[in-house]
């Protein structure tokens, strides 16, 4: 709003800013320590928040900020998790394995958001759906160091393990973010730009 006061624009305007490639490491390191609902629900947002820089990536350069806004608002085409996937994968940004573990990243996402009842990642229900995450075992996917050094020293080696659920979600949701802001530009110095299969 125009009445408000410069420092409250200004914060406003700092919040609202995009996600870059450095900003992962420390967003990531947040989640890490909290419970596995909270770590599902925010390392899929960081997700959701990179596929969408990677689209406005991929938009019109001279497309208005008002008519980008338009089309990312929460009731525009491109709103939700599942559109902004969708029109991605039809235009051929990224392949079916990137498309099969966003969409088990937004029912995991919505199913903790919305659940009544507590559960977690070694929940079988849960477990048995991070089994089927692909981006995990990408031949460059690396496990975050930050993920590691939240973990209490007794819990390091059974989160080092790729059977672990939590340990593939975590990787998953980061290997892909990082990709998508890779591959919108946001490419760290001396890094090749790696695929979205």
């Amino acid at each position: 709003m125009a009445d408000e006061p410069a420092y409250i624009r200004n914060f406003k305007a700092f919040a609202k800013s995009d996600v870059t490639f450095n900003d992962l490491p420390a967003l990531e390191s947040e989640m890490y320590g909290t419970n596995d609902r909270a770590t599902a629900i925010m390392m899929s947002a960081v997700t959701e928040t990179c596929l969408e820089i990677f689209l406005r990536e991929k938009t019109r350069p001279t497309l208005s900020s008002e008519d980008t806004a338009k089309i990312f608002d929460f009731r525009g085409p491109l709103g939700d998790f599942s559109s902004k996937t969708m029109l991605a994968y039809a235009f051929n940004m990224f392949g079916p394995d990137t498309k099969h573990d966003l969409e088990l990243i937004r029912m995991l996402r919505n199913e903790w958001a919305h659940s009544r009842r507590s559960f977690g990642f070694h929940t079988k229900e849960v477990s048995d759906v991070c089994k089927h995450l692909r981006a995990v075992d990408w031949p460059g996917a690396k496990l975050p160091d930050g993920y590691l050094r939240a973990m209490p020293e007794d819990q390091r080696s059974a989160a080092m393990a790729r059977s672990n659920p939590k340990t593939r979600y975590v990787t998953t949701c980061h290997t892909i973010a990082e990709r998508l802001l890779w591959n919108a530009g946001e490419i760290p110095p001396g890094a090749a730009t790696p695929d979205l299969r």
